[in-house]
């Protein structure tokens, strides 16, 4: 192995311990964060707001939070909540173990291995799991507040079509990242098969 790709290696290798670091107090602060919510829509008054009510307002960037404190929720509103708020959230606590793991590998000095891979595998399809979700979760919330509404949420539309093609970009990005990564160590094997 030459000193540039040792080198290389190492400054991966410092890169990924900084990420180490990083990404620890982000799971805690995660956690806190799921544990806050949970308890807030435990606590949301009861009322007679339901599912649609809730999200026309938030498309239309009302003042919910006041909206809730005066008519309360619906059982369904709350549990919608509440599983929604779990759903994202498990996903983030996953794709941050899968980094995690993966900047393990790299600090290691572990870069172009199947161990590797595989994590950066699994925290792409999270990843896009996450996206698909969130694309597909505000294009309902669209159609839900224009349904409820009865008018079309032009400004919200379009925003959402800025929001989903940047995000679609970035997949694409990382979709491109991992088809590198994966030709890394495709050719990391061949060569020390040929060693």
């Amino acid at each position: 192995m030459n000193t540039t790709r040792k080198a290389k290696i190492h400054s991966i290798g410092k890169v990924s311990h900084v990420l180490l670091y990083v990404l620890k107090p982000t799971s805690f602060i995660l956690y806190a964060f799921a544990i806050l919510m949970l308890l807030a829509f435990c606590v949301l008054p009861s009322g007679a707001i339901s599912i649609p009510e809730l999200i026309a307002s938030i498309i239309a960037r009302d003042d919910f939070i006041e909206l809730i404190k005066n008519e309360g929720v619906l059982l369904s509103t709350r549990f919608f909540c509440m599983v929604l708020t779990l759903y994202f959230v498990i996903l983030c606590i996953v794709l941050l173990r899968h980094l995690k793991q993966l900047m393990h590998c790299f600090h290691q000095g572990d870069v172009f291995n199947l161990t590797a891979l595989t994590h950066a595998r699994k925290a792409y399809k999270i990843n896009a799991l996450m996206i698909i979700s969130w694309i597909g979760l505000h294009l309902l919330f669209a159609i839900i507040a224009m349904i409820n509404k009865g008018q079309f949420e032009f400004d919200y539309l379009s925003s959402w079509c800025v929001d989903s093609l940047s995000e679609l970009i970035s997949l694409a990005i990382s979709t491109l990242l991992l088809w590198a990564f994966e030709l890394g160590t495709d050719l990391n094997e061949e060569a020390e098969l040929t060693i």
